[in-house]
């Protein structure tokens, strides 16, 4: 604990360090400082992570994702670290990374094209964001825990085998953000639609564009 609260006792300084930065336009001494702070969080635990998450406008850090790059123990430190940051930091720190996608944007075509050309395969960008685009997510509760049970189904085995379930996992975490698929999300199976139509129950079946709004649907 005595090391986790020196690591929280440095922040005032950094998060004014940080936003005098934003303000000033300092980008190279920003991420010099950026990477300072997470040189020591990984004193805590080598999958640790700081992240900020910036109002540009106002130039003010409005979050701080401490988050891991591994799901045991390195999430365990996070989750950790996070609930005991001092309480004039807890409305800002989160273990979870945040959706990359603000809720309140709609997702689009060339958000998923992007995704694509950022993250697959950029030679087949095109290709890749039309199956994902076009593919079906069926979505329903499980009754006895009231998490999601979630179906992303492409057309047929030939897309299946072609799209990199990573990219579709990843997809996923951008735009839900890592605390609903923590905390909210069951099981997230990835199938053709033959097989997502063998499967009985009252499953709420939209597309690709359409799946984000439909779990924060099912889970208010």
């Amino acid at each position: 604990m005595k090391s986790i609260n020196e690591f929280w006792g440095k922040f005032p300084s950094h998060i004014g360090y940080l936003e005098q930065c934003v303000k000033l336009g300092h980008n190279e001494e920003f991420k010099l400082r950026y990477n300072v702070i997470n040189e020591e969080v990984k004193k805590l635990h080598p999958a640790l992570q700081v992240e900020f998450s910036i109002e540009m406008l106002e130039a003010k850090v409005d979050a701080i994702i401490v988050t891991s790059k591994e799901k045991g123990e390195g999430r365990k430190a996070a989750i950790k670290i996070a609930e005991n940051c001092p309480a004039n930091l807890k409305s800002m720190v989160t273990p979870y990374r945040l959706p990359a996608l603000g809720w309140e944007l709609e997702v689009t075509d060339n958000w998923m094209l992007d995704l694509c050309r950022q993250y697959g395969m950029p030679s087949i960008a095109g290709e890749t964001s039309d199956c994902l685009v076009n593919a079906k997510c069926a979505i329903k509760k499980n009754p006895s825990n009231e998490k999601l049970l979630i179906q992303f189904s492409f057309k047929n085995k030939r897309e299946l085998k072609a799209i990199d379930e990573e990219l579709v996992f990843l997809m996923f975490d951008l735009l839900l953000g890592e605390q609903i698929i923590a905390e909210a999300i069951d099981s997230l199976s990835i199938n053709t639609q033959k097989d997502m139509m063998a499967r009985k129950g009252d499953w709420v079946i939209t597309d690709g564009l359409g799946f984000r709004d439909e779990i924060l649907k099912a889970l208010m």
